[in-house]
């Protein structure tokens, strides 16, 4: 292991710049006393600063409310997009139906069977939406804050939109693998130390 011992009286007068790069030396080389002098001889500040305990928790209700909103708008998109894929393939449908097309059953069938996988689709989208609002509704009681307070920087529609699914979703009609992995999604930005 070869060692930088002729810098070592002068560790207390390198810059920032240098002291890094002798520090990434000192790691490549498998030196650890090398690097505890680099550590022990670099300059020391105070800092005042936020309590890291709160400014962790603010940290948390941004990106929570961030990831949540991102989540409602992807589900969102992804149902408009299905509404507008059922609607095509009903009026296609019908249009098969109508007496004059009679010949043409299996088209209408198909077109059948197209409808209600997009239908079972959008049921699908509905009960991510409801189990996401439910996870931040348990990871709100578990950190002792109000749901829409946990989303404090979502914008006020998907706080109302989280509030209203709240209040119109019985936690038992939810799949419960939704929740949790809606849950372990939210939860793993709330700080764990206290």
């Amino acid at each position: 292991m070869t060692r930088i011992t002729g810098l070592r009286g002068k560790y207390d007068k390198l810059n920032n710049q240098e002291r890094l790069k002798l520090v990434a030396n000192a790691i490549t080389r498998d030196d650890p006393s090398d690097l505890s002098a680099l550590r022990l001889t670099a300059p020391k500040r105070t800092y005042i600063m936020t309590d890291a305990w709160l400014e962790d928790r603010f940290n948390a209700l941004w990106n929570i409310s961030v990831v949540f909103w991102l989540a409602i708008e992807t589900l969102n998109t992804e149902r408009q997009s299905l509404e507008h894929k059922s609607t095509i393939g009903t009026i296609l449908r019908d249009d098969l139906l109508k007496p004059e097309y009679m010949a043409i059953d299996r088209e209408a069938f198909n077109l059948h069977l197209f409808v209600k996988g997009i239908d079972q689709q959008l049921q699908n989208t509905f009960l991510q939406f409801r189990s996401a609002a439910e996870a931040i509704n348990r990871l709100s009681k578990d950190v002792d804050l109000r749901p829409e307070e946990l989303i404090a920087h979502a914008p006020e529609d998907v706080k109302e939109r989280l509030l209203t699914a709240i209040d119109n979703t019985p936690e038992s009609g939810l799949p419960e693998e939704y929740v949790s992995l809606y849950y372990d999604l939210f939860a793993h930005y709330w700080p764990s130390r206290y």
